[in-house]
């Protein structure tokens, strides 16, 4: 429910303090908006999600939220003026909220420039700030958030060791929270490959390798070049579908394809509503995550959601051998390649995945079993227990 000037003095618990438009294609707003949901359930009307504007109401149903810029928000984003704006609307927005009470509601963000701006406020209306980190960020931040916020919440152990080493005050302060899933999305799908299959007008016919999400975000190549170049090692009859790329990406991966000769065996879907997200991965045979392990971020910082997708997809996991994959699966619920996986290496763990049943089945049991508990919901129950600690 959108709230207005004169319900927003409510009194809040958690105020999560975002500058996310909606609807949004990117993994940033798209944790955000599950971190609200998780929020939402346990909080009910102790909790607001502020979020820059929203052209969609329907998206966030179920959740108090306040749209910071609804008329200009779309304008200051152009223009990238969104933090100088930020800081003059907190100020404004604090001081009928906050005024004159003990320290009674918490400021959440994982936006490291409302942070700053929000410590800097911090003393004048004694807030509470509880900051989740994404990323190892630039000096500055890091001296601002870690030295003055009250709370830190991280996504990988990497990243809090990371810091912790760097910010020894930060230590007794924080807690490691992976990502998470909505694992009712997933149940609530029919686990028949063929009939999802006919729906989403695949061939039933093929054994299909699937990647969900981003192909390139930020630059950063995600394994999708790989998984595309195992192809060539792989019977006719295996094929990759990658789900969620924007037209660019797209278009890149396809120029790659074309120039292997296996565009005939590699399907390109856009971006797709969450919705669907459980109806592609339920359809596909084998489920791939194989970034290159040279890269600090995929080594260290990300806890990546679509790894949590695919666990409760009841679907066996291909993933590359680092840091960040083997806090969340190992041996038992996953199939590994190395950390930097060549395309053949790939191509013979996909032919071993689809050529044992009886392993195959124990370890997508083992995989749901550990993601059943691994919800939103129960993440933010963390986040609030940690609040009280």
């Amino acid at each position: 429910m959108r709230l207005s000037k004169n319900n927003i003095l409510n009194e809040k618990k958690v105020v999560f303090l975002s500058s996310f438009s909606y609807p949004s294609t990117f993994a940033h707003p798209t944790h955000g908006l599950h971190t609200a949901r998780g929020f939402s359930k346990i909080l009910g009307e102790k909790f607001i999600f502020v979020v820059n504007y929203v052209e969609d109401k329907k998206i966030l149903e179920g959740i108090n939220f306040y749209e910071s810029f609804p008329k200009l928000g779309k304008l200051l984003t152009k223009l990238h003026l969104r933090t100088p704006a930020y800081f003059f609307w907190t100020t404004f927005f604090l001081i009928p909220f906050l005024k004159g009470r003990k320290r009674k509601v918490w400021f959440f963000l994982n936006d490291p420039r409302l942070a700053s701006i929000t410590i800097i406020l911090k003393s004048i209306f004694n807030l509470g700030i509880i900051f989740e980190s994404h990323g190892f960020y630039n000096r500055f931040y890091r001296f601002v958030i870690f030295n003055f916020a009250d709370k830190f919440v991280f996504v990988t152990n990497g990243l809090r060791t990371k810091i912790n080493n760097l910010h020894k005050n930060t230590r007794s302060k924080s807690v490691v929270l992976s990502n998470a899933v909505d694992i009712d999305r997933f149940n609530n799908v029919v686990d028949d490959k063929s009939v999802l299959r006919k729906q989403l007008s695949l061939p039933e016919e093929k054994i299909i390798v699937g990647y969900v999400g981003r192909l390139k975000p930020l630059g950063l190549e995600k394994g999708a070049k790989n998984l595309i170049s195992a192809l060539q090692y792989l019977p006719e009859k295996y094929i990759l579908c990658c789900v969620g790329g924007s037209g660019d990406e797209i278009i890149e991966y396809s120029v790659i394809a074309k120039d292997k000769k296996l565009e005939s065996r590699v399907i390109f879907i856009p971006y797709v509503d969450t919705d669907l997200v459980p109806v592609y991965c339920k359809s596909f045979d084998v489920l791939a995550y194989v970034p290159p392990g040279d890269n600090v971020f995929f080594e260290e910082e990300t806890s990546p959601m679509k790894l949590f997708e695919y666990m409760a997809s009841k679907r066996p996991i291909i993933v590359s051998d680092i840091n960040t994959t083997r806090e969340i699966l190992d041996e038992s619920c996953a199939f590994f390649v190395s950390s930097i996986p060549t395309d053949k290496e790939i191509a013979d763990v996909i032919v071993e995945i689809t050529s044992n049943q009886v392993v195959l089945a124990e370890k997508i049991q083992e995989s749901f079993k550990r993601v059943s508990l691994n919800t939103w919901v129960n993440r933010a129950k963390n986040i609030d227990i940690f609040l009280e600690s």
